[in-house]
């Protein structure tokens, strides 16, 4: 009599780096919409700093140097908020567990006891597991995870959100530069 789990052979470690691969799509396309968010932000945040000190010149009559201080505030500002805003995003180190994790809760399978099972069950000590143990939990979970779609799970309307906001700082800063 065969054993089931030795007749369907899978290879365990491209299985893993297929789901590493996988992850890093989705760690890249989740990089680009928190930047895509966090550009909105700024820019509005720009816009309304603009605003404010265009009024603040306007109402209060200001001298030049004073002028000239409150442009330095306003780029010392600019430029913190798009350090933290818009360059954290691109260094964020996005790990496999945290990814799986967010997408469990968002999706509502088990997708983080599934991607453990693929990435860490293969280097348990062999004489702990029996490798067609190993073999077989590694298939069932890749299985499980091969219909599930990563980039579904993010949410459109954050981003058409953000897409809005930014083409409305755009139009507004156009209209009042032209009037």
């Amino acid at each position: 009599m065969t054993n089931p789990a030795t007749d369907t052979s899978v290879n365990v470690d491209a299985t893993r780096r297929s789901l590493e691969e996988r992850f890093d799509r989705f760690a890249r396309q989740v990089r680009a919409r928190l930047l895509v968010e966090e550009t909105a932000k700024w820019l509005g945040l720009v816009l309304l700093l603009a605003l404010v000190t265009f009024v603040l010149d306007r109402t209060l009559r200001l001298s030049l140097p004073t002028r000239r201080g409150l442009l330095l505030v306003f780029l010392v500002v600019c430029g913190i908020q798009a350090w933290r805003w818009l360059l954290s995003p691109l260094r964020l180190k996005l790990k496999l567990d945290v990814l799986a994790a967010a997408l469990e809760r968002s999706a509502g399978h088990p997708i983080a006891a599934r991607a453990a099972t693929i990435l860490e069950l293969p280097k348990m000590d062999s004489t702990v597991v029996s490798q067609s143990m190993v073999e077989t939990a590694v298939k069932r979970s890749h299985e499980s995870l091969a219909g599930i779609d990563f980039p579904t799970h993010l949410n459109p309307r954050r981003r058409r959100t953000a897409l809005q906001g930014i083409v409305a700082t755009l139009i507004i800063s156009l209209v009042l530069i032209l009037v």
